[in-house]
């Protein structure tokens, strides 16, 4: 119906999750690449690269930001196509038990299972 042409997701999140110490500055770019690479390099913490790149079936171009002024998972994708240019910001409280990401993830997997555990009825 339409064709996605471009997809850049630029990622923000507190340096306690990513694993580093800011010395001195306010943010630091960790990672400018293609998601094929950050999953490798990132692999608990860009799994949002990774879900965007199976959907679009682009190599999703990925920036990586510890950022010590956000308390929040952050992602910004920008999205090009046929259909016009579509930006969103999405803010994740990050999870409790591992600060590498958001309990939106962790309710997103509780979800899955519980549907899967759900007997299918067709018909009365």
């Amino acid at each position: 119906m339409g064709k996605i042409t471009h997809v850049s997701l630029t990622t923000r999140k507190p340096p306690v999750s990513l694993g580093v110490e800011l010395d001195g500055v306010d943010e630091e770019v960790l990672f400018e690449g293609k998601a094929s690479e950050a999953v490798k390099l990132f692999p608990k913490n860009i799994n949002v690269s990774s879900t965007l790149s199976l959907a679009s079936g682009i190599d999703v171009d990925v920036k990586i930001i510890a950022d010590s002024k956000i308390k929040n998972n952050t992602h910004e994708i920008h999205l090009k196509g046929s259909f016009g240019e579509l930006t969103t910001i999405t803010s994740n409280v990050s999870s409790k038990n591992n600060p590498k990401t958001s309990a939106l993830a962790a309710y997103s997997a509780a979800s899955l299972l519980n549907k899967l555990n759900k007997t299918i009825q067709i018909g009365s």
